[in-house]
């Protein structure tokens, strides 16, 4: 056979190919879970916070899913006069020459998170599905100083 001809096979075996690789995919279960290690920053109080992330879905259809999404997360740091806002400084500026260098007050944080609401499954690739997820959500957030700092 010649070099041309084996090209000309070859490209058009690679062609075909190709339209099975990217065939819909067909498995398409009733629930979804999915759970797993979570991290949250927040570089602005130099908080990294740990957690764990859980969603489920119910498939009600194979382009509409319906979930609810569950995070929670720990941390602490301490925070430092000048992560404060401008207002709150300007009141703690006559306390600031008895406050030692690199003062701190350390606290512990914890959030949790809940978001809820439809999903929209695009399933025409056999190993990736693209989604749309429109959701209402909500945050709690809760900080606790840890200081047995009598200036506290």
């Amino acid at each position: 056979m010649r070099p041309k001809a084996l090209s000309a096979v070859v490209i058009v075996f690679v062609l075909l190919t190709a339209v099975n690789c990217f065939s819909q995919q067909t498995d398409v279960t009733q629930f979804a879970a999915f759970g797993g290690y979570s991290y949250l920053s927040t570089p602005s109080l130099n908080l990294a916070q740990r957690g764990f992330d859980g969603d489920f879905g119910y498939n009600y259809n194979s382009w509409l899913t319906l979930g609810f999404d569950f995070s929670t997360f720990t941390g602490h740091s301490s925070i430092v006069p000048s992560d404060l806002n401008s207002a709150t400084q300007a009141k703690l500026v006559p306390y600031l020459p008895y406050l030692p260098p690199g003062f701190g007050v350390p606290y512990n944080s914890s959030v949790q998170t809940y978001e809820g609401g439809p999903q929209f499954n695009y399933r025409h690739f056999k190993y990736v599905t693209l989604f749309a997820r429109p959701a209402l959500g909500a945050l709690h957030a809760n900080f606790t100083t840890t200081s047995d700092n009598p200036l506290v």
